[in-house]
């Protein structure tokens, strides 16, 4: 994982806005720019979740929400999560009944400040027995993980600054830097794995004829 920061951190920002410039061979990852084997648009979910930051960030400029101050936390909190390698959603993912058997454990209150709980958290690690568990509402569980937060300079830990400044810069350009830092990225994300997964098929096909 250090490997991945430290190779995304020393990437140079390029301009790459049209499917076309993604589609040719060798494939590379939307974000990063490493080769990827497989017609899919990312290398791995941290290059998502990284892509995702920036065009959040984007929205919430365009529309004023980056004035806010539980946006700018949520901005502060998303990108400690990739700056850490990134937060696996689906291993932390709870099962409908352990959520609801938590709520009721809890009594729909926050164990912190006793208001209605919205979110679940895990008291320490990734843990998912009950007894790691507690309901938490959204203040007091932002809070916590503010808490946990380590302080990153330039010299302390200069991937991870280093990456933070790029991805920064990614969200604060006038104009997209990336295709993946487009506004309208679903739509293109959608003809970039169609061009790959036509090309790819006619690469076998051809490889295939070679070899009948």
């Amino acid at each position: 994982m250090k490997a991945k920061l430290a190779r995304n951190a020393r990437a140079k920002v390029k301009r790459t806005l049209t499917v076309e410039d993604l589609s040719a061979l060798p494939f590379r990852c939307a974000n990063c720019s490493s080769v990827i084997e497989v017609p899919k648009t990312y290398c791995e979910q941290l290059c998502s979740q990284e892509a995702e930051w920036v065009r959040y960030v984007r929205r919430c400029r365009l529309d004023g929400r980056d004035k806010r101050s539980d946006v700018i936390e949520a901005i502060k909190i998303r990108l400690a999560h990739i700056l850490a390698g990134g937060y696996d959603k689906l291993a932390r993912k709870l099962p409908d009944s352990v959520r609801e058997a938590i709520f009721k454990r809890d009594q729909g209150r926050c164990r912190l400040c006793g208001k209605p709980g919205t979110e679940i958290d895990h008291i320490s690690g990734s843990s998912s027995d009950p007894e790691n568990l507690q309901l938490l509402c959204d203040s007091c569980h932002n809070n916590k993980t503010v808490a946990s937060f380590v302080r990153l300079t330039k010299d302390s830990h200069p991937e991870a600054w280093e990456k933070a400044q790029l991805l920064k810069r990614r969200a604060a350009a006038r104009l997209p830097l990336q295709l993946c830092d487009s506004e309208d990225w679903g739509e293109l994300q959608k003809q970039l794995l169609k061009k790959r997964r036509e090309l790819m098929r006619a690469k076998e096909a051809s490889v295939s004829h070679e070899t009948a």
